[in-house]
């Protein structure tokens, strides 16, 4: 009898902590939309108390885990990345590196990767107030953005921001941030409903419909070309594939990482003259100035790169840029992830990145594969690509609160993966070379230093 009521105890505790593990990953949600949309401004002084409360409320939701295993996969990436940052300040390639910027860059991983390793695999997609939470959450969030923009004297964000003890912020950079979280928000909508029913499917649209409106509403540029590209891919991602169909997916994604490669290797593409149609813009011309000058440093020092914390520092000529003149990166970073990591780590940096896209595409392949709901997940994941290849590549809080809260919902709502034999296969091979490279590089910034 004892032992019964023990088990009854123990079923009842374990309830108990399912319904606090849920409660929070809903709260997180709700608190940092709330952020993103009032606060958000990529000052660290800000956003750093924001960035450790969700780790702190993701961690508790933890204690309630009963198998609290971190996966060996990502111990393994994460020790890969260690090496070869570690390795690039202790033995330094350039006199950009900066020991500070590598104690700040592990500690930026380690609070990120605890926001989302705790609400891994856990299908919230399959409870039933995600059907109801989400969508309210977008709509809320799109009309705020709306309303905003509309010359309405009624001001969504000034009467909200009475309720957040942070200042509200009503800068550009803040507009970017919440447009970014609306159109990640919006294709979890879509993921949660598409292929239930024409119902919910039509509802899924009429709030993906509200948030591009809002979004175009913004002056977050790149915000809109990736709705744009995303609602391509999820229309494309319904094409049936006899064959090819892994093939296919795979080299689209892994675009992320060509163009950059293709641009490093066929440097310089800057247009001849100032006259050209690119600078017609000033936000395109821009960033075909920056990564022509992006492309040109890591092709000078395409093997070692210039260690971590070099984009901060690494000087800019005057003729790099013809729109206009800087003397460093704008913003202390090139405005994409893979040049960030191209410019810091040279080829071991890029190969870590393609290594670890490569392990999180078979993730969600092997997730989506069978799913109705697929295409929209593809989509959400074009929409953060290209997000982040014009945008968000320093290891800044808000910067990197962000990309934690996108894995944060893209690994919290796919279901537990199921792995087959092609994927299993490859995930072996890529963590294997990616131990191998880390010996590799960290070898030669060592010999290279001794050398130098």
């Amino acid at each position: 009898m004892n032992l019964f009521g023990q088990k009854v105890n123990l079923i009842n505790q374990e309830k108990r902590f399912f319904r606090i593990h849920y409660f929070l990953f809903y709260f997180i949600l709700f608190l940092f939309t709330g952020y993103a949309y009032l606060n958000a401004r990529n000052i660290d002084v800000l956003s750093e108390p924001v960035v450790f409360l969700i780790f702190f409320l993701a961690t508790t939701a933890w204690i309630g885990v009963a198998q609290k295993k971190i996966p060996r996969s990502l111990l393994l990436v994460f020790s890969s990345f260690l090496g070869l940052t570690l390795a690039s300040v202790l033995f330094p390639p350039s006199e950009y590196s900066s020991i500070k910027w590598f104690a700040r860059m592990v500690w930026l991983f380690i609070l990120a990767a605890g926001i989302v390793v705790p609400f891994a695999g856990k299908d919230f997609s399959a409870r039933r107030f995600s059907n109801l939470f989400f969508p309210v959450l977008c709509v809320c969030l799109a009309t705020a953005v709306i309303v905003d923009h509309s010359g309405s004297s009624l001001q969504t964000k000034e009467f909200l921001s009475r309720f957040s003890p942070l200042k509200a912020a009503y800068t550009p950079w803040n507009e970017k941030y919440s447009a970014y979280w609306l159109l990640f928000l919006a294709w979890m909508t879509m993921y949660i409903f598409w292929g239930q029913g024409e119902v919910r499917e039509i509802i899924s649209l009429s709030v993906l419909s509200l948030s591009f409106a809002a979004i175009f509403m913004t002056s977050a540029e790149s915000a809109q070309l990736a709705a744009i590209l995303s609602l391509g891919i999820f229309i494309l991602a319904h094409i049936p594939f006899a064959k090819g169909r892994y093939q296919v997916y795979l080299s689209v994604f892994l675009l992320f990482l060509i163009v950059p490669l293709m641009w490093v290797i066929f440097s310089p593409l800057q247009p001849g003259s100032a006259d050209s149609i690119i600078y017609s813009k000033s936000s395109v011309g821009s960033r075909v100035d920056m990564y022509d000058f992006c492309a040109r440093m890591v092709k000078q020092n395409f093997l070692s790169g210039y260690g971590v914390g070099s984009c901060w520092e690494l000087p800019v000529p005057e003729s790099a840029f013809r729109m206009y003149s800087y003397d460093k990166l704008p913003g202390g970073h090139p405005h994409n992830i893979v040049f960030l990591f191209f410019l810091e780590l040279g080829f071991w940096g890029f190969a870590w990145l393609a290594g670890v896209m490569i392990l999180l595409f078979n993730y969600i392949y092997d997730t989506t594969r069978h799913s109705k709901q697929g295409p929209a997940i593809w989509a959400l994941v074009m929409s953060a690509q290209v997000i982040f290849s014009f945008s968000f590549s320093i290891w800044q809080f808000d910067v990197v609160l962000i990309y934690a809260m996108f894995f944060f919902l893209l690994f919290a709502l796919l279901p537990k993966r199921i792995s087959c034999e092609q994927t299993q296969l490859l995930d072996t091979l890529v963590l294997r070379a990616l131990m191998i490279m880390t010996v590799i590089g960290i070898t030669f910034y060592v010999g290279n230093s001794v050398i130098t």
